[in-house]
């Protein structure tokens, strides 16, 4: 006899049509009910022991998969079998400072955001009353120098500024949030009028003054470029 759709749930295979299909749909795509981890995985555990737990890309739902493999694929405890992930994600994540699941929000919240004000600014070029004129559109060399300056200045001046602020003290075992500028940071180098570097070798505010050229020498282009683009145009 054959099985109705859903075969992973034969007591909601029994409902009427529109109830199975539905239901059986959204409980495919759930991926909590998949792993009981979420769309994380298990990133927080292979975060606590990265020697004995095995990053999980996703569980396997294939009907033809038979059941030896579901028994081999299957971890000790699990309620189905899942994929190892060997993308090295896992990996990149923790380079980059990321250590939780909430970490990962965060910073999805936050390119959807992004990607939420781009959609808006297209939108918004679109209404009659910000439309751009066809001779802008005929200016490339202005407009180039607009959009790559936002593409590459802020982009690279803002994953720079994580690599420093977030993943370098990550990897020495600090785990830096926003408290630890709002929080935690003195307020000492708007007040160097007497301040002596020498004496403070090791101090933070000593390294950023050592370096203070190369840090404004990065932020130049950022400015320059959309300057002498509307200098140009």
């Amino acid at each position: 006899m054959a099985l109705r759709f859903p075969r992973f749930s034969q007591g909601l295979a029994q409902d009427p049509t529109t109830r199975r299909i539905w239901f059986g749909i959204a409980t495919a795509h759930d991926f909590e009910s998949h792993d009981d981890i979420t769309e994380e995985r298990n990133f927080e555990s292979w975060v606590r022991d990265p020697l004995h737990v095995r990053p999980i890309a996703h569980a396997i739902w294939d009907p033809h998969f038979g059941q030896p493999a579901v028994e081999a694929f299957t971890r000790g405890g699990a309620l189905g079998p899942v994929n190892i992930a060997y993308s090295g994600v896992y990996q990149w994540w923790y380079t980059i400072g990321l250590r939780t699941n909430e970490d990962l929000y965060t910073g999805a919240l936050f390119l959807l955001f992004l990607s939420v004000i781009s959609l808006l600014g297209g939108w918004l070029h679109l209404q009659p009353k910000w439309k751009p004129s066809v001779s802008w559109f005929k200016n490339a060399e202005s407009r180039l120098n607009h959009h790559l300056s936002g593409l590459f200045g802020v982009s690279s001046l803002a994953w720079t500024g994580h690599l420093v602020h977030v993943a370098i003290p990550g990897s020495r075992g600090e785990y830096v949030r926003w408290n630890n500028f709002l929080d935690l940071m003195e307020l000492s180098i708007f007040f160097i009028r007497d301040y002596n570097p020498e004496q403070n070798e090791d101090n933070v505010l000593a390294r950023i003054l050592d370096h203070k050229e190369a840090i404004i020498s990065q932020g130049q282009p950022l400015f320059r470029v959309p300057y002498f683009g509307s200098l140009r145009s």
